[in-house]
């Protein structure tokens, strides 16, 4: 384990930033391509798009659940090998999903195990990135999630040509080999640790007075166990790791977490049903799949963009991710307007783009309102409701599209829930530009 007395803002982190760009690649990217296999399963099963829906949802929220646990799971036994183990899981949740033989089976393979095994290598291969870098943690940070818009741009045509060649059975035996890339990547988490350093006194007096102040510690404490209860300091030691009070009490980080809670929903309910919305227009899966490689196009200049821009200090965290949130709402109320072709590859690029932008800088807000020293917790807690809210999008959207038969309905809720986010996201916007402008 190399040790520091602060994040070295470079170095070997740039290795853990490609580690972690790979994960996002190879994880979120094939969130993309769920869409591919959720209308091979609607003919394979014979299912109703809500049922069918339920083994994206599955996977989408054990991932939440997970990521917080796995984060003390990762300061516990290290980062490196938490999202080695989880690797595996997902490398086996691909292959044995080739086997299924009914719905059931792919809750189990393919969103229990492929959930768990997300869960532990997403949360935590954000938070590595956070312990090499502070000052830089923006540009690190979009340079990380970028590994979405590369794998959003570069898996769904692979996976639609393996699916067509194939079938889908043996494009996920295929993919279950390309998924053990995550374990290489895991392994480029090299241990860190940050410890401050502190000047002592030279004289023997003051050594022999915190001699004292520690033996005196060490009873207090001893008497002070003996009177709590196991179950008592259980909760304290779970409420401590977790840091949950803290979070509770902080007055913006509820709303930065309701609002990326709001981007997962969006996010899912647009990406899962945006192929077999093309495909009622009369549209091919060749045609869906250039379609989710123009959103990867615009999703990675999205997040280069506003690395970029937050880096070199030309506009603020909060500025960015206000207007990305705008153009986000207004570009999915507007996509069911119309079936073009050439319009809907737009509304994919521009869509994109702001997702590139919302997506990654959440996660710097919610470290912003939140206290510095709860990092993980941080991380975990947006990251849960990030995919509450995938969960609730995918299984919220199956549910329209039963009782409408119309997609274009999703996207009227999705943009009007992306609205409501906004309106909400306004007093944190101004609470940071007024922090900011008594710093300065």
């Amino acid at each position: 384990m190399v040790v520091y007395t602060k994040p070295p803002e470079g170095g070997w982190g740039w290795m853990v930033v490609l580690g972690a760009h790979v994960i996002q690649a190879f994880t979120a990217g094939q969130v993309s391509c769920m869409g591919l296999f959720l209308v091979e399963w609607l003919e394979e099963f014979n299912a109703s798009v809500s049922t069918t829906s339920w083994i994206v949802s599955i996977v989408s929220l054990l991932t939440g659940c997970v990521s917080p646990i796995s984060n003390v799971l990762a300061q516990k036994f290290g980062h490196r090998t938490i999202c080695c183990i989880g690797s595996l899981l997902v490398s086996l949740g691909s292959l044995l999903s080739a086997f299924a033989t009914n719905l059931t089976h792919l809750y189990l393979s393919f969103g229990v195990l492929l959930g768990v095994g997300c869960g532990l290598i997403y949360a935590p291969s954000i938070m590595v990135t956070g312990i090499y870098f502070r000052e830089r943690f923006a540009l690190a940070n979009s340079m990380t999630t970028a590994g979405a818009c590369i794998g959003s741009m570069a898996l769904p045509p692979v996976f639609n040509y393996l699916i067509s060649i194939y079938g889908w059975r043996m494009a996920l035996i295929v993919i279950s080999a390309i998924n053990m890339h995550l374990f290489v990547a895991s392994c480029l988490f090299r241990p860190l640790q940050i410890k401050s350093m502190t000047k002592k006194k030279d004289t023997s007096a003051a050594a022999n007075d915190f001699e004292l102040q520690d033996v005196e510690l060490e009873e207090t404490d001893n008497q002070q166990q003996r009177k709590g209860t196991r179950l008592v300091q259980c909760c304290s030691s779970v409420s401590k790791a977790t840091g949950i009070p803290e979070l509770c009490y902080t007055p913006h980080y509820p709303i930065a977490v309701f609002v990326a809670f709001t981007i997962g929903a969006t996010f899912y309910c647009t990406l899962v049903y945006i192929t077999p919305r093309v495909l009622q227009y009369g549209y091919t899966k060749n045609d869906a799949a250039l379609l989710l490689f123009l959103f990867g196009i615009g999703n990675l200049g999205g997040r280069f963009i506003h690395g970029i821009l937050i880096d070199l200090k030309y506009a603020s965290t909060h500025t960015v991710c206000f207007i990305s949130l705008v153009i986000n709402a207004i570009s999915v109320l507007l996509s069911p307007l119309t079936s073009k072709f050439v319009l809907l590859g737009l509304f994919l690029v521009v869509y994109g783009i702001s997702m590139g932008i919302i997506s990654p800088l959440i996660f710097v807000i919610a470290r912003e309102v939140a206290p510095s020293h709860l990092l993980a917790p941080v991380i975990g807690f947006t990251v849960l409701l990030y995919a509450g809210g995938n969960t609730f999008g995918t299984v919220f959207g199956g549910w329209l599209f039963d009782i409408s038969s119309d997609y274009g309905v999703l996207f009227y809720a999705s943009g009007g829930m992306m609205a409501f986010a906004t309106i909400l996201f306004i007093p944190t916007a101004w609470w940071l530009h007024k922090r900011k402008s008594s710093c300065e």
